[in-house]
């Protein structure tokens, strides 16, 4: 009993995860007269999946990909096929095909390797206590593995980018400390319902500064949401539910102004909760610096 408590504690504590594993999508009927409502919408976060810059040695990584047996043998049959145009004995010793130029073949080789990482630690599958036991997880992980069939995807995506980080130490830098994560900042005044949207899997963390107050919040996108900071109601309009199941609802994403599904994302907002946008901010891929929403004075 108090082994399984303190694994609970654990996991409760270095995970704050979102409260609901399947939220619905509610209309805000009882919003305070004077709610604000605040749009913030990117197509993807800073860091997400692995890019080409996470490639530190990618003939390293070829060649450790190359074993019989242990976790990067386990890894490899994970990666889609076409990682293995890269994944030969030419590239191992610097080549590809006749080409022996070394910036070419670290370029191509960090590209490929970067895409087939990212396909792959989207799986559930991807953790195996067999493969995995003889490398010696940190106390994040641990409290991930415990959790099971219980992980979110955004959990699932995060202990898998780690894994690789443990298997691959020389080759491949740490997981970065937002994977997959945008921050938004709330001032202090009038009541705020924060629509966020993002196109790939993302969690939103909410800071709320003194004397701030998030009333609601509408997560909008095609792929799974979560939002930790907050504890107001949740209007969850994404194609991907948390637990990666289908959502009853089909989503889409919008961070432009002049793209076509503006209006219908406008007409979305005024149908859950009356009101039309006070702000909205948009961007490609988020930034190191949290958005920051300023509601009007009370």
């Amino acid at each position: 009993m108090r082994t399984f408590l303190f694994v609970a504690l654990l996991v409760f504590a270095s995970l704050n995860t979102s409260r609901a594993a399947d939220p619905a999508r509610i209309v805000f009927d009882k919003l305070p007269v004077d709610a604000e409502v605040h749009y913030v919408a990117v197509y993807e976060p800073l860091f997400s999946g692995v890019s080409p810059k996470e490639i530190t040695d990618g003939q390293g990584l070829v060649k450790a990909l190359r074993v019989k047996d242990g976790p990067a043998a386990h890894i490899r049959k994970l990666l889609p096929e076409d990682a293995g145009a890269v994944l030969t004995d030419e590239v191992e010793m610097g080549r590809v095909g006749d080409d022996t130029r070394p910036s070419f073949v670290k370029a191509k080789v960090a590209h490929r390797l970067s895409g087939a990482f990212s396909t792959a630690i989207r799986e559930k599958m991807f953790y195996d206590k067999e493969a995995f036991a003889k490398v010696e997880l940190t106390k994040s992980l641990k409290g991930l593995v415990a959790l099971g069939d219980k992980r979110t995807v955004f959990q699932t995506e995060r202990m898998n980018r780690e894994l690789l980080s443990l298997v691959f130490p020389n080759g491949l830098s740490e997981t970065p400390t937002d994977f997959h994560t945008v921050h938004i900042t709330v001032k202090p005044g009038k009541p705020v319902v924060l629509a966020l949207s993002a196109n790939i899997q993302t969690r939103w963390q909410v800071t709320i500064e003194k004397g701030g107050n998030v009333v609601g919040v509408a997560l909008f996108g095609n792929y799974a949401k979560e939002v930790v900071g907050t504890e107001a109601p949740v209007s969850y309009a994404a194609g991907i539910l948390p637990n990666g199941k289908r959502a009853p609802q089909a989503g889409f994403n919008v961070y432009k102004e002049d793209a076509p599904e503006f209006k219908r994302r406008k007409a979305e907002l005024l149908e859950m909760t009356g009101k039309d946008f006070t702000s909205f901010q948009g961007q490609y891929q988020s930034g190191k610096e949290p958005f920051v929403v300023t509601p009007g004075a009370k």
